[in-house]
């Protein structure tokens, strides 16, 4: 902060002033004018001001104060293809910074139920040419939701967050949507919420942005058995029944025990019956 003394002007003249400053208050009072500046710095404009004799002008000058603009998107690298319990997928979302520099940015991701983070996976591009880096700082050990603190950002810049999560075992089929979104700060007010606005590709709401991953039961190969009016045990035609080492003939022998029992227990329960009517 600079100022500098007021400079007498002759009642009369008029007074023009151009200089880069902050604030500007140009005063003519009682035949004397002041010109008082406060806050003095270069910002390469420049502003005319003039007063004549009698005449108070009072101008302010000085920079707009910019919030940052923060965007997210989110995708997978399974979209539109099925998936089976025990599968994987890779996630990415990206987080952009506009408008003006951010700090204390936080994305918040909550992956879908049964949906498990793989340990170790998490990395992060700065955008910076550097690559792909392991990410660490969670605010917590990461569980669902996943809460990335990212701190800073510059104006201009992009971050890009990825992930992997595995599909558990027991998954039921079905369509499982996940959800993420993402809020800063401006560096100069840290009271001041700064939500991201939601964009393509994963767009959901105007704050939210997510994706799905359809998983469907596995398949196993089965033996279709025909039922016919001849020749059926059980219900299944016996020149149907799966190959299984043992001979047919061992079957009809099987076969005959079993019919020769169920008689033997019929006669014994109309000879029952006969006895205790006698």
């Amino acid at each position: 902060c600079a100022a500098h003394a007021p400079t007498p002007t002759p009642t009369g003249a008029p007074i023009t002033s151009t200089s880069n400053i902050f604030q500007q208050i140009a005063h003519a009072v009682v035949g004397q004018v002041y010109a008082a500046a406060v806050n003095l710095i270069d910002n390469t404009n420049d502003h005319p001001v003039t007063v004549n004799p009698g005449q108070t002008v009072h101008c302010s000058i000085g920079n707009k104060r910019i919030i940052p603009i923060l965007t997210i998107t989110k995708t997978n690298d399974k979209l539109g293809i099925d998936q089976h319990p025990g599968d994987s997928v890779l996630y990415t979302l990206t987080v952009t910074a506009t408008q003006a520099a951010a700090q204390n940015v936080i994305v918040t991701d909550l992956l879908p139920k049964g949906f498990h983070y793989r340990d170790g996976s998490a990395k992060i591009d700065m955008g910076d040419g550097s690559g792909p880096q392991t990410f660490t700082s969670f605010l917590d050990d990461y569980h669902s939701p996943g809460i990335w603190n990212i701190g800073n950002m510059n104006q201009g810049q992009t971050i890009t967050l990825t992930l992997v999560a595995d599909i558990d075992g027991a998954e039921q089929p079905g369509d499982y949507k996940d959800v993420a979104w993402a809020k800063g700060t401006p560096v100069d007010d840290s009271s001041t919420i700064v939500l991201a606005s939601a964009e393509n590709p994963g767009f959901l709401n105007d704050t939210f942005v997510g994706t799905n991953v359809n998983v469907i039961a596995d398949q196993h190969n089965g033996i279709a058995y025909n039922v016919t009016s001849d020749q059926s045990v059980l219900g299944a035609a016996t020149s149907d029944l799966p190959d299984t080492g043992a001979s047919i003939v061992w079957m009809y022998v099987a076969l005959g025990f079993l019919t020769i029992g169920a008689g033997s227990i019929m006669i014994g329960y109309f000879a029952k019956r006969r006895v205790l009517h006698a």
